[in-house]
């Protein structure tokens, strides 16, 4: 069974936690490849990996519960991954998840060992050598630990039945745990996005799927896909662009953030589908399940990074819901612009790669310039500008599976480049069902 996924780099190696140990699988390879652990037991059943941030050569692997010589491994990949020297085993945890905050002396762990002295919050440092129990979070049953990505000072650590706790300082401190969520099951993810600050998701098997936007003060819940979500991830290089599955195995797509779903995509319905990655260098959502590791393309896949604009803001495209027949409700967004400038669109169904305005253009021949409206906010101020243009989509069955790609250029005379454009990365949208 593969019971996580982690990516060594955009299109590079699938680092798996299989209950064989951990694996490596190259992109588009149809199986992975087994690891010897050096100074350690193989096939110890892993049921998380993290890759250090700052050394992507170290990793730490944690066991979950019932391995009696398991617990946290601290590895060193050599030889590109054939080979993981086991530096650090330390006994007697089990370890559901492992958080990083990018600085190798402030590496947060979370365990759930019933009866065990280090149940609770695990703090390492050395990338993992030495780790200590938390004071103060002794015998938490904590499942989930998410680090802030836009301030990694910051986590929030879940415990299964929904008790969570805050930390400001890395790790060594944590609030008292508390209710926020009324829960009828238990906790299934915890995520937090990497676009907007202080956005978390969190489902549990009671049918409840819920987000925050102010770190776990307050929850907000959400449609969902009916049955509460078990695995999630979100889009790299699009805001508010995530993919779920369901209890039932069902993989879901939202362009909002969750407020909103495509239909669900059932060729995995056959499988326990336990985890999902994301390759931006591929465009292709990875599957870990009870079979293997399974990839699929996108539905919405971001096309290179944006230009600088005034000040250094790079202008960001984004959407309300998903392009598909009959979608009343879709719109374009973008934000991060100069307050008050005129934004463009171009789009297209053919998708090119050309140096353009600093940047890149993905939008092929031919293509459509249109006018959409001048960004809200301040005027003349960066970085404080936004717009939302409305777009339904027809009615016509054939936009499913229709391929369109799309660019914004913001007039910006204090953009980096020359023309005094600074443009948005391009998006690949591909039509719903």
């Amino acid at each position: 069974m593969w019971a996580a996924v982690e990516l060594l780099q955009p299109g590079g190696l699938r680092v798996l936690a299989t209950e064989s140990g951990v694996q490596v699988q190259a992109p588009g390879s149809p199986t992975p490849q087994n690891t010897s652990f050096v100074g350690s037991a193989d096939a110890i059943a892993v049921q998380c990996v993290g890759i250090q941030p700052s050394d992507p050569s170290v990793w730490l692997a944690g066991t979950g519960l019932g391995v009696p010589e398991g617990g946290i491994f601290k590895l060193t990949c050599v030889g590109g991954a054939s080979t993981l020297v086991c530096q650090t085993r330390k006994l007697g945890s089990a370890v559901l998840d492992i958080e990083q905050a990018g600085d190798s002396s402030k590496v947060v762990l979370a365990t759930n060992r019933s009866l065990s002295a280090e149940s609770g919050v695990l703090r390492c440092s050395n990338d993992g050598t030495n780790s200590q129990p938390v004071v103060g979070a002794e015998g938490w049953a904590i499942r989930y630990l998410e680090i802030d990505p836009l301030q990694p000072k910051r986590g929030i650590a879940m415990t299964a039945f929904g008790s969570q706790s805050v930390s400001n300082d890395y790790g060594e401190n944590w609030s008292p745990p508390t209710i926020h969520v009324p829960f009828l099951g238990t906790v299934e993810l915890l995520v937090a996005s990497v676009h907007r600050e202080g956005h978390l998701y969190l489902s549990e098997s009671g049918a409840g799927f819920w987000r925050s936007d102010d770190f776990g003060a307050t929850w907000a819940p959400l449609t969902g896909t009916g049955l509460g979500e078990k695995a999630l991830v979100e889009s790299p290089n699009v805001p508010d662009v995530i993919w779920a599955v369901d209890s039932l195995n069902r993989f879901f797509v939202s362009g909002d953030a969750g407020s909103s779903w495509g239909q669900p995509n059932a060729s995995f319905a056959n499988s326990s589908l336990n985890d999902l990655g994301f390759d931006p260098a591929t465009g292709t959502i990875l599957f870990a399940t009870s079979s293997g590791l399974f990839e699929e393309s996108g539905t919405v896949i971001g096309l290179g990074g944006p230009t600088e604009g005034s000040a250094g803001f790079r202008p960001r495209i984004f959407f309300d819901g998903l392009l598909g027949p009959g979608n009343a409700g879709f719109a374009f967004r973008g934000d991060r612009l100069l307050g008050g400038a005129p934004v463009f669109q171009v789009i297209s169904m053919s998708e090119v790669s050309l140096p353009n305005f600093g940047g890149t253009l993905h939008v092929g021949g031919p293509f459509a310039l249109q006018f959409l409206t001048l960004a809200n906010g301040p005027t003349g101020s960066p970085g404080k500008g936004s717009f939302s243009r409305s777009a339904p989509v027809p009615a016509n069955p054939a936009l499913t599976g229709a391929t369109f790609v799309s660019q914004f250029l913001v007039g910006d005379a204090g953009a980096a480049d020359p023309s005094g454009f600074a443009v948005s990365g391009g998006v690949r949208l591909v039509g719903q069902p």
